[in-house]
């Protein structure tokens, strides 16, 4: 099966040598077997007990306990942290707490997917970053400082703050307009500006890409997210903003 420019497939290991990215493993699964399980229409997906959950659980061992997950296109985090927070504890027999996150993170993918495509080829386990969130929302999905910055190989077309205001739901605070403000006001360092064009730089089989940094409670940036410029959304703005 072909890899999509959008697939963490064939981005991820670009860049990740360009500039500070979590550690990472994927690990493949049949996203139509999974779904068709999820929905009760077929046998069990076997591959996944045997060899899916083991190595996701095998993944967040080895990032102590705790990881991110999506697959390698997209992630549920608009659904809150039960949607993709992986937590392994030493539990026996087994120690396949992460099902429940990795089914929905399916079941979300295919409702995204499944008219348009492509489809999930494989999840992608992340070491756990604490982010400097002053608040949270959709659940408990921590809100910080992120930004998007559309780019190609030779400079950065624009960049925006990730999250607009009309976006957020349920947030966990009275003062969270103030504290979203707060975070869209500090611009982002200049070195998130060369990173991008790195990033762009590197995946050539598209010109334009949106490349997302989030920062973390110790001030760290982290390149987290690629997808090419005409799938990514994108904020109405003047010309050169």
């Amino acid at each position: 099966m072909s890899v999509s420019p959008n697939s963490a497939l064939y981005w991820f290991p670009l860049v990740e040598h360009v500039y500070r990215t979590p550690r990472t493993v994927f690990v493949p699964y049949d996203h139509d077997k999974a779904m068709a399980t999820l929905e009760g229409g077929e046998p069990l997906y076997d591959a996944w007990m045997t060899d899916v959950s083991p190595a996701v659980v095998d993944a967040v061992d080895g990032f102590g306990g705790v990881a991110f997950a999506r697959t390698d296109l997209s992630s549920a985090k608009h659904d809150g942290p039960g949607s993709y927070r992986l937590v392994v504890r030493d539990v026996d027999p087994d120690r396949f707490e992460v099902n429940e996150p990795l089914l929905f993170t399916v079941g979300d993918n295919e409702m995204k997917f499944w008219l348009t495509g492509p489809t999930p080829q494989a999840f992608m386990v992340r070491e756990w970053l604490d982010l400097a969130a002053p608040f949270t929302a959709f659940g408990e999905h921590p809100i910080a400082r992120e930004w998007r910055f559309f780019a190609n190989r030779d400079q950065v077309v624009c960049q925006h703050f990730y999250w607009p205001e009309h976006a957020i739901l349920t947030p966990s605070t009275d003062s969270w307009r103030e504290d979203l403000a707060a975070l869209a006001a500090e611009p982002p360092p200049d070195e998130l500006t060369q990173a991008a064009i790195a990033a762009a730089a590197a995946c050539d089989t598209v010109d334009v890409w949106s490349v997302d940094f989030a920062q973390d409670r110790s001030g760290d940036w982290w390149l987290i997210d690629m997808a090419t410029a005409d799938t990514s959304w994108h904020p109405e703005h003047e010309a050169g903003s």
